[in-house]
């Protein structure tokens, strides 16, 4: 078997791997009666090793690789050891924690500080039997101290009286500090306290917002929540008496920069979806993107999702949807939502388990709601630990696309608190940017370690994660090919990171090709899909079969026929056709070869003659002897008289013997006649009496013999008459004997019965036999002399006397209704006779429809025979019909050759014949279907006959020149036009089947055979190489893009040395040399241009100044390149270097060199009308000195002065030029750092005038 495999390499690519990045801070969580898990790998991991009990708002922070620093729940404070902190045990709040259904404790670092935290928790203060408030406290806590256990520094320091038990917090819109936000306990007050590197603000932003609580609502249950951006601030709202004000949930605005709350929406939530408990819908949550908000219920659990993407807020407010409502078994169940840092979201279900929203950003019932889905397995009770949203937020790096061909847009998950970002791209290229997210990348095919590093105030979180960029699928089969008998192709691809999908419905990476059809695969992957097909055509090797050793008679002739597919023969005597005709003995030999392979054949063809055989004479024999008749003949078969089929016969008995001899060439036919002889017998009889007057005959039978009688008569027989001794010598070719008889005289009977008679059934006849001197012996018995007889029969009687016995018959015939019988319809062949007999023998007439009144009537012609008979009873008839036919005579007519798409038909019919032919068909005609040899034979009723016949098909013409093509000077093209049987006309005049092409033309042939003709034209052109031709080498002003471009008509392939454009035309904006490379089938070319720049010439005036009395002289300040000369045009038509001026204008100095390339400079010449000083940096550190910013001046009479930060925020503004910035924004100081402003003067008679620049503030 030949193994033919094609290989093909496709760019080689890895799987991405890429995993969620958060800060880390929130990744243990420890809650409920020693509940924890760990969500530092892919899912959260059940630990259970707390020391906690908490029922409601725990604490856990993480520093942010995920290592636990503490937790707490209220009243203790644990280190990561699991051990009470040092110093850590605060207030005593356990009994309120057992009730508590809010989040009335929070953790939150210092800004820039990776050791301290604040710890903030509320108190419930009883006032009286009946009232009690809620007062907030906070502790730091030190993880630099105790080994970095940590220590608690201070604890229990009081913040604010009278607060809501809800707390949560969010960062400064500088991306360092942070809000602590909570609200009054009974009004619409919100508090909200800001967090620096300096410690705690104790005196809070105080915003009214929202509605006011009613009297009887419940401060220790609800919650605030930040949406993941900070911008959002949602408050759930829940129970109480007063109508419309409770079970609502109110979205608020918040400015992250002053800390100032805006109400924004307010909707209430669905009666139906909460049970009338006085715990309704304490607890919400948003999901990952902000842009789905979840409140949850207690009682009957429910849980409702809120679609705040949409436009509006009445469809905000209207887009709530039920996700579950389902009962639990803490009391109360489902109180605390709280998302992960996995995205999910989880809340309490029962005692050991916790419910899963799967899905949070996707809509309805699609966020994918488990219940119960994470079991813990110790009692969770009913709060979750709380964290900050910058301890969620998730830096994972995405990307939009990861195909070679495209650009990659590369950002993160959450792009909330981002200052600015620093890139590793992993191919050797980095870049900054400022919160310019998303950022484009273009990568080629590969596998990139990717690096941010992420900047958010003070702090740096560093991300990595693993890109892989796909390749364009490619699919490439290879070009058509041929397949040889018991071959296989496979085609085999070995990156399995791309699909294969191939026309067999095989999705593997390859295939094993057996049969010839047309197969086609596809590639692909996300970048795409590509497809290529492959054309496998067959070959039957070249296999010859001539038939067998073969027989045939003197004159025939054998074709024999090698004819295989595409190939070429050799004949035993150098021929080279796929046919040889054989007319002579001898051995024949054919080699066959083609692209598949070779085979010869042997025949040995024999030649014999028709048999001749010959019996001898007819011949005499005695009994006992025997004679061998001998009918041997050359290669031929036998059939005698009695069947044998040997060549030799023994023959014991007389008769008529012959013989067949057959052969493939003929038969022939003897006979002869045999006699056996007896020996003589001489027997005379006993001795006799005759009666007077009568005569005795003695006689012998002996066959052959001779007779001499004592009376000297030498015949067979004598007649005696009288009495005497008469004696016999009888003599044949077996022997010689004798007998003799005595003979005496006597007188005999006679009697006379009367002749045969008729009678009809039912009359009688008598019979009388009298004779004197008689005894008489009838053959009925009877001994009278007379009987009286009746029945149908032959009577006889003999009569004795001494003399000797007389007998005499009659026949007594009795007529009935006669019944004719002449037999069956029958047939004859020719000369063939018949003759018919109505087998009535007592009839008494005959009458034939042909003529004819006798018993029987011979049948010469075909006809319908009928015949009357008749007696004393009556007329009766009866018919046959007679037919004749002919022994078969075949003919399937000369062997003949003919068109394949024209089958010939063989008939052999014959009337009431049977048929079979070589192909085994029994039906009197056949389609030759193939070329060979057919015969029948024919057999009917008159005999046999067969006929053969040979018949050769020649294959219709079908061949192709090819397409159309081109060629290239010098090369040279075969045609074949290949046909079977044909001659050829091409249009050049040649007649062979190839002809070669050496120059271009329509050339057309035409091919004709016994199936008619075909013609195939191609049309052959001749091509160049391509010519690449540029301008001449170039000078050009820098940053001028040149234009240069070609003309050709014969170029298939275009290249630019700096590119891989195909474009005609190319536009160069960098120095250098470019090489134009053409390329068709017949070659390549190519040119170079080098382009040079030139740089312009540089001007500069100078900075803008002022003219007082005296004039100033205006000129290019730079140094201009002493090897090129210039000119000089100035605002005012002057084309000298210098310009001297006494007036406040603007003006304008273009300098152009000898190229032409130029540059300007524009200087703002102002009178000296207004004067005006600004200091560069101002330190409001209190300390006495340099404290503001206050720039002097004077001459105008409008002022107006804008202070800005980093962001481009405005912090400050005035248009009184004597008030000063302290250093503050909204009464705060603001950091240290570079700060813009923009002042604006104006004088009347004055152009109005504009300073911008930095101002540094320094603490």
């Amino acid at each position: 078997m030949r193994y033919i495999a094609i290989l093909t390499l496709l760019i080689f690519s890895l799987p991405s791997i890429s995993q969620p990045v958060n800060g880390g801070q929130s990744n243990w969580w420890y809650f409920g009666s020693g509940a924890s898990l760990n969500f530092n790998g892919l899912v959260p991991n059940v630990v259970n090793n707390g020391q906690l009990y908490s029922l409601a708002s725990p604490q856990t922070i993480s520093d942010k690789n995920g290592n636990l620093l503490f937790y707490a729940n209220g009243n203790r404070i644990y280190d990561s050891s699991h051990n009470l902190m040092q110093n850590g045990y605060l207030l005593n709040l356990q009994s309120y924690a057992s009730a508590c259904q809010s989040q009335y404790t929070l953790v939150v670092p210092k800004p820039c500080d990776e050791n301290i935290y604040y710890y903030f928790y509320c108190d419930l203060i009883s006032l009286s039997q009946t009232t009690s408030r809620f007062d907030l406290y906070y502790a730091i806590v030190d993880m630099s101290a105790n080994g970095g256990l940590g220590t608690v520094t201070q604890k229990n320091i009081l913040l604010r009286q009278d607060v809501r038990a809800t707390l949560d917090a969010t960062l400064h819109s500088n991306n360092r500090d942070y809000w602590l936000v909570t609200k009054d306990e009974y009004t619409d007050e919100y508090w909200n306290y800001l967090i620096t590197d300096t410690g705690l603000v104790t005196t809070p932003v105080v915003c009214h917002a929202g509605l006011p609580r009613p009297i009887f609502w419940n401060p220790e249950a609800g919650q605030l929540r930040f949406s993941p951006d900070g911008n959002t601030l949602a408050n759930a709202n829940y129970n109480g008496t007063y109508p419309n004000q409770y079970n609502t949930i109110e979205l608020l605005d918040f400015n992250r920069s002053s800390g100032q709350l805006v109400p924004r929406l307010e909707f209430m939530i669905d009666t139906a979806w909460y049970s009338n408990n006085w715990l309704t819908f304490p607890t919400i949550e948003f999901s990952q993107t902000g842009n789905y908000l979840y409140a949850g219920s207690i009682g009957a659990i429910s849980l409702v999702q809120f679609d705040l993407s949409l436009p509006t807020n009445a469809q905000i407010s209207n887009s709530g949807v039920l996700i579950t409502q389902l009962s639990g078994t803490v009391n109360p169940p489902g109180i605390y939502l709280q998302r992960g840092p996995d995205g999910k979201i989880y809340a309490p279900y029962n005692s050991y388990a916790l419910n899963v929203i799967n899905d949070p950003d996707s809509a309805g019932l699609a966020c994918n709601f488990g219940a119960g889905q994470l079991y813990i397995g110790v009692d969770v009770n009913t709060g979750l630990p709380g964290f900050i949203n910058t301890s969620l937020v998730n830096r994972s790096i995405t990307h939009n696309d990861s195909c070679a061909q495209n650009v990659t847009t590369l950002s993160l998950v959450d792009t909330a608190f981002v200052d600015s970002t620093l890139w590793t791209f992993g191919d050797g290229t980095s870049t900054t940017t400022a919160y310019q997210l998303p950022m484009n990348h273009q990568y080629a095919a590969g596998t990139y370690n990717l690096m941010v590093e992420v900047f958010t105030g003070c702090n740096i979180d560093t991300v990595y994660d693993t890109l892989t960029i796909y390749p364009e699928p490619l699919a490439h089969l290879g070009n058509d090919t041929i397949l040889c008998e018991a071959e296989l192709l496979q085609l085999t691809f070995n990156d399995s990171s791309f699909n294969y999908l191939w026309s067999t419905g095989d999705t593997t990476m390859g295939i094993q090709i057996l049969h010839p059809d047309t197969y086609t695969l596809q590639v692909s992957n996300v970048c795409g899909i590509a497809t290529d097909t492959i054309v496998v055509d067959s070959l039957i090797p070249a296999l010859v079969h001539l038939p067998n050793d073969t027989l045939l008679c003197t004159g025939d002739t054998l074709l024999l026929d090698a004819t295989v597919e595409q190939g070429s023969y050799l004949w035993q005597d150098n021929s080279t056709d796929s046919i040889f005709y054989v007319t002579t003995a001898g051995t024949y030999t054919v080699a066959a070869n083609n692209f598949c392979g070779n085979s010869a054949d042997t025949i040995t063809v024999t030649y014999t003659h028709a048999p001749t055989i010959n019996l001898g004479a007819d011949t005499v024999l005695c009994v006992g002897d025997t004679i061998i008749l001998n009918a041997t003949d050359t290669l031929s078969s036998y059939l005698w008289y009695n069947g044998d089929t040997t060549a030799l016969d023994t023959i014991t008995t007389s008769g008529n013997y012959w013989a067949i001899s057959t052969n493939l060439c003929g038969a022939d036919t003897d006979s002869i006649a045999v006699h056996y002889l007896q020996p003589a017998t001489a027997q005379l009889g006993n001795d006799t009496v005759i009666c007077l007057g009568y005569t005795l005959w003695l006689s012998d039978t002996t066959e052959l013999g001779s007779y001499q009688w004592n009376t000297n008569a030498t015949t067979d027989s004598i007649a005696i008459t009288t009495a005497g001794t008469y004696s016999l010598t009888v003599t044949n070719v077996c022997n010689s004997v004798a007998d003799t008889m005595i003979v005496a005289t006597d007188t005999i009977p006679t009697i006379n019965l009367g002749n045969d008679t008729l009678i009809c059934l039912g009359d009688s006849v008598l019979l009388d036999g009298t004779f004197s001197r008689s005894t008489y012996q009838w053959n009925t018995g009877a001994t009278d002399s007379t009987i009286t007889i009746t029945q149908e029969g032959t009577y006889t009687v003999t009569t004795t006397n001494l003399c000797g016995t007389a007998t005499d018959s009659l026949y007594l015939d009795v007529d009935s209704i006669l019944l004719p019988n002449l037999g069956n319809d029958t047939i004859l062949c020719a000369g063939d006779q018949l003759t018919l007999s109505p087998q009535i023998p007592q009839a008494e007439t005959y009458q034939w429809n042909v003529g004819g009144l006798a018993d029987s009537l011979l049948v010469l012609s075909e006809a319908m025979y009928s015949v009357t008979v008749s007696n004393v009873c009556g007329s009766f008839s009866d018919s046959v019909m007679i037919y004749y036919d002919n022994t078969p005579v075949t003919n399937l007519g000369p062997d003949s050759t003919y068109c394949l798409t024209t089958l010939l038909t063989l008939d052999a019919t014959w009337s009431r014949a049977n048929y079979l032919w070589n192909t085994g068909a029994t039906d009197s005609a056949i389609v030759a279907d193939t070329t060979g040899q057919y015969w029948v034979e024919v057999t009917n009723l008159c005999g046999y006959d067969d006929d053969t016949v040979r018949i050769h098909y020649v294959v219709p013409i079908d061949f192709e020149l090819g397409n159309d093509t081109i060629l290239c000077p010098g090369t040279t093209l075969q045609l074949s036009a290949p046909a079977h049987q044909a001659t050829y006309q091409w249009n050049t005049g040649s007649t062979d089947s190839t002809i070669t092409v050496t120059q271009a033309g329509q050339y057309t042939v035409t091919a004709h055979n016994l199936c008619g003709s075909f013609t195939d034209a191609i049309l052959v052109k001749y091509d160049s190489i391509p010519t690449a031709i540029l301008p001449n080498d170039t000078t050009v002003c820098a940053g001028i893009k040149v234009s240069i471009g070609y003309t050709t008509d014969n170029a298939t392939t275009i290249h630019w040395s700096n590119d891989e454009t195909t474009a005609t035309n190319q536009t160069l904006n960098d120095s250098g040399s470019y090489v134009l490379s053409l390329t068709n089938h017949c070659g390549t070319t190519q040119d170079t241009i080098t382009l040079s720049y030139q740089p312009y010439p540089e001007v500069n005036l100078g900075s803008d100044t002022i003219v007082c009395e005296e004039p100033i002289t205006l000129y290019n300040q730079s140094t201009l390149d002493s090897n090129s000369t210039y000119s000089y045009a100035w605002s005012d038509g002057s084309e000298k270097a210098q310009l001297t001026i006494n007036l406040g204008d603007e003006y304008s100095l273009t300098v152009t060199d000898d190229l032409g390339c130029s540059d300007a400079d524009v200087i703002l010449i102002e009178d000296c009308g207004i004067t005006f000083f600004i200091p560069n940096a101002f330190s409001p550190n209190g300390d006495g000195l340099n404290e503001i910013f206050l720039p002097q001046g004077s001459g105008f009479d409008k002022y107006h002065m804008a202070i800005f930060n980093r962001w481009g925020e405005e912090i400050f503004s005035t248009t009184d030029p004597t008030t000063v910035w302290d250093g503050t924004y909204h009464g705060e100081r603001v950091d240290q750092g570079v700060y813009s402003y923009r002042i604006w003067v104006e004088a009347e008679g004055y152009a109005s005038r504009h300073f911008i620049g930095t101002v540094t503030l320094v603490r």
